[in-house]
């Protein structure tokens, strides 16, 4: 009932002493509302108590001398009240007691807000009696040069002297028991003494009091609150010997403290209390201390002199982050776990060495040790943490316990001065790029009876040695990839500035994610012809590699994975269907951007699906697409680039019109061939074909290769498959090309039905060309009949016999196609 009251009274803009609420001058209904975030229900049920609220008998305000207060009949007591006339004070008086009417009353309380920003106070003075100072009572009185604080005074509220610049010094009294969040805040004072029987200082009591060079404690404080002395100016602490607890962040960012004496029996420094105190050179720890909290010493880079009490149990992480200073430090044998980050950064340290009762270490505890050259880990341990060594660059061996049995990502990353490392039978997990940025390393040993890892002349792979799992940056030179394997883990060869050349095996089918990045000592990559995946970023950021010859299957591609490189060309081969697609995870992204030299790249006619390349791509001149039908752009992100589109003849307007929105400032030219045709006459069929050339397009073939196969789809027999020249020659099978049109004559041919398959290859054997179709030979009585793709203008039926009929029934007919290029093909259908 006591709370509803208060807020009841918050309402009326009644101020009684302790209300908590934030710093408004007024507090309206609609912040109350909000503030306490009550629902609609609860807050027609404080209206209803509103309602049958009745003022009590002190509310009323009187003037007694210069002051203002609300009395209360009842107790016989007063509290000072707010009032405009204080604005033009310059001294304040307050008195222990007055008398109104004849009757006295004890003052007790200064009341909320009553002298907020009188900015011309200089002077105040509270008398004996007086026992608390409520919130915001002297708020930014910033003129304030003198204060003298009762020893009746027990209590001061949040921000209660906050921002009173004017004073240069405090004396708190002694029976102050309780100082609320920047009950003393950002003040000019350079000195503060805390009152005799003090045993609490409240979270952020003397924050960013910055010229707070001396605190004189008492000896009955027990604990100091999170961010009390945030940013202040003290270049010594000899705490008291009744001291228990140190609050969060308590004196966080005092850059100008220097050192620091704690004595029995303070158990725990909590997180952030000493948080990028960068001038402390050292601290002394008493042996009662059990907990060092998280980020403790975050960033003291003077901190040289450490000692660890026996007595400590806890070490938080990140506690001592960033102390660049610190060369060695023990740790006590009580404690058993080392967390995260605890040495991140400790640049100065040389040597480090755990005691054997340690049974975890966490990740990136030493990550950025650059100066450690020695590290002796405890025999029991089973887990080396994720970036557990990550940058320590000085490390040249690392002896590891033969109880290991887990090697996480990353665990020595970027360690460039170790040499090998010996993974022991009983690991039994080794995580991606565990190694990478280790130039030095040129070999991984692994113990021949490891059941889950192998090696082959020091580079790891899994048991069945199929999959190559992780390669010392250190060997120098080019590497083939065995026969075996299936698959190229992901950031094997990542950051690798050593290799100069990778040979892969037809076998392989997977190249994970990053891999290349950063091998800036390749220059041309040829992927394998049975490669199902390259993985994401796999060349991302590598201006080195000029080119990179994709395999010809229908290969996924993943995000970036040919970005920010050097290729000037780039030929997606004939069978891709997809590009920047994943339909696992129904998601779009680009495979290809940001390459400054790039020119030109040719699109298969295969190529169903596409999320938009090129971006920042600003050399680039020309886009070559095959497929017929423009490929269906998807994602959001459109491409500005200004290139030519060359596409098949007849088609620039319908890929103007697809492609419109995420490829806005294409210009389209239909000059690129269409399908292959087959001409049939006197029982001959010739296939004839056209080739593309110009100044800059890579895709032009120089040889071909043509397949027959009797039937179509899945229940045909291949017949034969001839390999022809540049010209379309073999043997004499082939007629001369002229305007870069190519015949080539079928032999071994009877009355049925045939297909086929032409392919084209460039120099670097690259599928550049794919032309799929059948043709019939039976007997029609018809010659001089071809077969495209054109558009079909009219059909005429004839039975087997090869007699006309106007439409036809059930069974087996002959179908004679007009098309709109003046082509005539026939073929042999089921009706």
């Amino acid at each position: 009932m006591h709370t509803n009251i208060n807020y009841a009274f918050a309402l009326l803009q009644i101020q009684p002493c302790n209300m908590d609420y934030t710093n408004q001058s007024y507090f309206n209904l609609n912040y109350f509302i909000m503030k306490l975030t009550i629902t609609f229900s609860r807050f027609l049920a404080l209206c209803c108590l509103l309602l049958s609220i009745t003022p009590p008998v002190w509310a009323d305000t009187v003037q007694v001398g210069q002051l203002y207060y609300n009395i209360d009949s009842d107790s016989k007591t007063a509290s000072v009240a707010r009032h405009s006339d204080y604005k033009e004070y310059t001294q304040v008086d307050i008195p222990g007691t007055i008398t109104v009417d004849g009757t006295h009353y004890a003052v007790t309380s200064v009341g909320q807000q009553a002298f907020q920003q009188c900015d011309k106070l200089t002077a105040v003075n509270i008398g004996e009696g007086i026992t608390e100072i409520c919130m915001w009572g002297f708020v930014q009185c910033k003129g304030m040069e003198q204060l003298n604080l009762p020893n009746s005074l027990t209590t001061v509220r949040e921000s209660a002297f906050s921002g009173c610049t004017g004073l240069k010094s405090l004396t708190l009294p002694d029976n102050l028991q309780t100082i609320e969040a920047y009950g003393f805040g950002k003040l000019n004072i350079t000195e503060l003494t805390i009152g005799a029987n003090t045993t609490q200082i409240s979270s952020a009591a003397f924050n960013s009091c910055s010229y707070l060079q001396k605190i004189n404690f008492n000896e009955k404080l027990e604990q100091i609150g999170s961010n009390a002395f945030y940013g202040c100016a003290v270049k010594e602490l000899l705490l008291p010997k009744s001291l228990k607890k140190i609050g969060v962040g308590a004196f966080s960012n005092c850059i100008k403290l220097e050192t620091v004496t704690a004595q029995e029996p303070l158990a725990k420094i909590d997180d952030q209390a000493f948080y990028k105190c960068s001038a402390l050179k050292t601290i002394t720890l008493p042996n009662t201390l059990t907990s060092i909290g998280h980020a403790a010493f975050y960033e003291c880079i003077n901190l040289d002199g450490l000692i660890l009490p026996e007595s400590l149990k806890e070490l938080g992480p990140t506690s001592l982050y960033g102390c660049i200073s610190l060369k060695s430090i023990r740790i006590p044998n009580s404690v058993t776990v080392v967390n995260s980050g605890t040495f991140y950064n400790c640049t100065g340290l040389t040597e480090l060495s755990f005691h054997d009762g340690i049974t975890e270490i966490g990740h990136s505890a030493m990550y950025g040790c650059s100066n450690l050259n020695s590290v002796k880990l405890p025999a029991g341990l089973t887990k080396l943490s994720h970036d557990l060594f990550n940058k320590c660059t000085s490390l040249e061996e690392i002896n590891l316990p033969a109880s290991i049995e887990y090697i996480d990502e990353n665990a020595f990353y970027g360690c460039s001065a170790i040499k090998h490392i010996d993974i022991s039978d009983k690991v039994n997990f080794i995580g991606n790029g565990f190694v990478i940025g280790c130039t030095s390393l040129t070999s991984i040993n692994v113990a021949p009876g490891n059941s889950m890892y192998t090696d082959i002349d020091g580079v790891l792979f899994n048991k069945e040695k199929t999959k190559l799992l992780a390669y010392p940056s250190g060997i120098k030179g080019e590497y083939t990839v065995p026969e075996s394997t299936l698959k190229i883990d992901d950031y094997v060869f990542n950051a690798n500035s050593n290799i100069t050349g990778i040979h892969f095996p037809k076998t392989l089918k997977v190249i994970g994610m990053s891999n290349f990045y950063g091998c800036n000592s390749l220059t041309t990559v040829r992927l394998p012809e049975q490669l199902d995946s390259l993985g994401a970023t796999c060349f991302f950021f590598n201006p080195s590699v000029t080119s990179i010859i994709m395999p010809n299957n229908n290969v996924w591609i993943g995000n970036n994975a040919l970005s920010a490189t050097g290729i000037t060309t780039m030929l997606f081969p004939e069978s891709i269907k997809e590009i920047g697609v994943d339909n696992t995870k129904n998601e779009y992204y680009s495979v290809l951007g940001s390459c400054s030299a790039l020119t030109s790249l040719s699109l298969p006619s295969t190529l169903e699906k596409l999320n938009p390349i090129a971006s920042y791509c600003s050399a680039i001149e020309a886009i070559y697409c095959f497929a017929a039908v423009p490929p269906v752009l998807v994602g959001e992100n459109a491409v500005d680039i200004a290139a030519t589109v060359r596409v098949p003849k007849g088609t620039a307007e319908a890929y103007a019109s697809a492609w419109a929105s995420l490829y806005p400032n294409l210009k389209y030219e239909d000059v690129l061939p269409g399908a292959a045709t087959v001409t049939v006459n006197n029982n001959k069929a010739t296939l004839n074909w056209e080739s593309y050339s110009d100044n800059i397009y890579t895709g032009t073939p120089v040889r071909y290769t043509v397949a027959l196969y009797e039937g179509e789809n899945e229940d045909r027999t291949l017949i034969s498959e001839t390999r022809l020249d540049a010209n379309g020659n073999a043997g004499g099978s082939a007629l001369k090309p002229e305007n870069n049109v190519h015949n080539y004559e079928f032999t071994g041919i009877s009355n049925k039905t045939y297909s086929y398959e032409l392919k084209g290859y460039t120099a670097l054997d690259e599928l550049s060309m794919l032309h799929k179709g059948s043709f019939g030979m039976e007997s029609s009585g018809i010659d001089n009949i071809e077969d495209n793709n054109a558009e079909i203008i009219s059909q005429e039926y004839y039975d087997l016999s090869g007699r006309k009929i106007a439409k036809p029934e059930n069974g087996l007919y002959v179908v004679r196609t007009i098309k709109a290029d003046g082509t005539v093909s026939v073929s042999k259908q089921q009706f």
